[in-house]
């Protein structure tokens, strides 16, 4: 469950970008998740080994999305169930406001999600510092025991000349 959610965390910020940059260029919400999704699928379909068969849950999530939107589903629902199946923070924030233009028509849509992907880029730093940071405390102890070997290997050898 654990990797799943640091799967789906990861992916975030590429969601968000390029929902960002499709709405800018000009398609609708419905267009640019499906086509995210594809493209999500695609692209984990080309980084599989052949022994791995599991796709990112994220992009899974959106083609049951979409799988529903095509079988009749309203598009405003499709979102609300997909925020509840994915059941994360980041996520829920971006179908409250996918769902929040499709029944109001919100206007600066374009504008908050551009905000949104500002700050999923700053977390996914700080969470990508942080991993960094435990790798290094994870490493301090190796370094010490070979430093700890190479200094026996020069003072061995020194003490046994005279």
């Amino acid at each position: 469950v654990q990797e799943k959610n640091k799967q789906m965390e990861a992916e975030y910020p590429a969601i968000i970008s390029k929902f960002t940059l499709y709405l800018g260029a000009g398609m609708n919400t419905k267009g640019a998740w499906e086509k995210i999704a594809k493209e999500g699928n695609k692209m984990n379909e080309n980084r599989m080994n052949k022994t791995e068969k599991e796709i990112n849950p994220v992009y899974r999530e959106m083609l049951l999305t979409c799988r529903e939107m095509d079988s009749g589903i309203a598009e405003a629902d499709a979102y609300e169930r997909f925020g509840k199946r994915i059941r994360r923070q980041k996520f829920i924030r971006l179908t409250t406001l996918l769902v929040q233009n499709i029944k109001k028509g919100n206007a600066a849509l374009l504008l908050q999600l551009r905000q949104e992907a500002i700050v999923a880029l700053k977390e996914h730093a700080a969470e990508k510092k942080k991993e960094g940071e435990e790798m290094e405390t994870k490493l301090l102890m190796p370094m010490m025991l070979i430093m700890g070997m190479v200094m026996v290997l020069i003072m061995v050898p020194a003490f046994l000349s005279f």
